[in-house]
């Protein structure tokens, strides 16, 4: 029990250490910036030619408690976890979601009206969607619950994958259509089935009978290896990249689509990002399953009164026969987040100002996103912006985003956030998203 306690604490700091968030609304009104292709495949860059150097975005968006709530500093410096406070400020139902990428080099260029593109990217993403119960059961135990139903069941995600794209766009006088197809290789994944992920526990309130009923399937690629409750492998990798992971056996499809119109100083836009996107595992994978009803009378005393010692072994052992978890070897397949872009912007001079309708949709749930947009050039050789974005579902209203981009000879240097703030009090926020690279621009569309 305390392997589990330790690691699922893991899981926590460990998504929770990135500080960094979820949709990408500043890189969408930075349309000088290749990149802003990610939002949109119709998005042309300025430049006849573009090769992006390897760079890195980081997205998290979390409910409950923040890092603050679960760490502080005694009077000696040094760092302490307070499992209480945070599960004082956790709500009934909590969320961590982080999307990892780690570009490596793409490539534009432009023939006539046509733009053709490629390019690769590491990509993680964990999701994991608990409700306050479970750390509740776990760190402070089932006496606060006698006579009550508890329910411990959670939606886990935990993906890693690489991303071949080629794209290719056509602009047909004011409108411009643009599309990517994607091959996706999975690297690993731990994660939940949609349809079976529910448990809960009910301590009898006169016989203080255990009762469990479950219908849970975790399935693992590569990552997850359970023998019993007290003894498993929990080994998922966030962030790795390395050349012999890129071709793997599990394997997937996505496609972006995306249209573009121009009407006087107005520009529409439209798009929908990894379409259909979803990854087959086959490699190294295990399934656990469990699913019933199990009850568990407790521990026989009677041998205590006779002075004999009492069978804590025998009683653990009871205790994981009853959970009767199988394994198979049964190949799954999981799906990723889908996008969708709708924006308006009007330029007025040298600045352009807009709106963004965003929203994201997965396991089940959408989140949406509404932002207002503002970017100039300042001397030709910079672009400066502002975003200001509401986040309904994260419950956060006051996201004040920046984003830069300076160009000095074929050297461009790009960087955006959503949440400028949380990146001088990370502690104490709950969503940010941060990106930085670095393109090389050759030639310029008169």
């Amino acid at each position: 029990m305390i392997k589990l306690k330790i690691v699922l604490l893991g899981c926590l700091l460990t998504i929770s250490s990135f500080l960094m968030a979820q949709q990408e609304v500043g890189l969408h009104f930075m349309q000088g910036v290749w990149q802003s292709v990610n939002t949109n495949p119709a998005f042309v860059p300025e430049s006849n030619w573009v090769v992006s150097l390897p760079s890195i975005r980081n997205n998290l968006g979390i409910t409950g408690a923040t890092y603050n709530d679960i760490i502080f500093e005694e009077v000696d410096g040094k760092s302490q976890i307070d499992i209480g406070r945070l599960i004082d400020n956790l709500n009934d139902q909590n969320l961590i979601r982080d999307d990892l990428s780690i570009e490596t080099i793409g490539v534009a260029f432009k023939v006539g009206r046509l733009t053709l593109s490629a390019s690769h990217a590491f990509k993680y993403l964990a999701y994991l969607d608990y409700p306050k119960m479970l750390p509740q059961l776990i760190w402070q135990g089932n006496g606060q619950f006698i006579g009550e139903e508890v329910s411990i069941g959670n939606d886990l995600q935990f993906t890693g994958y690489n991303e071949f794209a080629v794209g290719a766009s056509m602009k047909l006088n004011k409108l411009t259509l643009g599309g990517r197809a994607k091959y996706l290789t999975g690297i690993e994944n731990v994660s939940t089935d949609d349809t079976r992920n529910t448990a809960s526990f009910y301590t009898d309130p006169d016989i203080y009978q255990l009762t469990l009923t479950s219908d849970y399937l975790l399935n693992s690629a590569g990552s997850f290896q359970y023998n019993n409750y007290d003894d498993f492998n929990f080994n998922f990798n966030f962030g790795k990249a390395r050349t012999d992971i890129l071709f793997t056996q599990n394997s997937g499809f996505a496609i972006d689509l995306g249209a573009k119109l121009e009407v006087g100083s107005f520009e529409f836009a439209a798009s929908v990002i990894d379409l259909g996107a979803k990854i087959n595992w086959k490699e190294e994978v295990r399934n656990y399953n469990t699913a019933g009803t199990f009850e568990y009378g407790g521990l026989d005393f009677s041998d205590a009164l006779t002075g004999e010692a009492v069978n804590f072994d025998q009683a653990l052992d009871t205790l994981e026969t009853i959970f009767e978890v199988t394994e198979t070897n049964t190949d799954y397949s999981t799906d990723l987040p889908t996008k969708v872009y709708l924006s308006a912007t009007m330029k007025l001079a040298n600045m352009r100002i807009g709106g963004l309708f965003f929203t994201e949709s997965y396991r089940g749930k959408t989140y949406p996103a509404f932002a207002l947009g503002a970017n100039a050039n300042i001397f030709k050789i910079i672009n400066i912006g502002g975003t200001y974005t509401i986040l309904p579902e994260l419950d956060s209203y006051a996201n004040v985003g920046l984003n830069v981009s300076a160009k000095i000879g074929l050297v461009q240097a790009f960087a955006t956030t959503d949440d400028i703030v949380a990146a001088f009090r990370p502690g104490e926020s709950q969503t940010f998203g941060a990106r930085v690279g670095i393109n090389l621009l050759f030639g310029k569309e008169e």
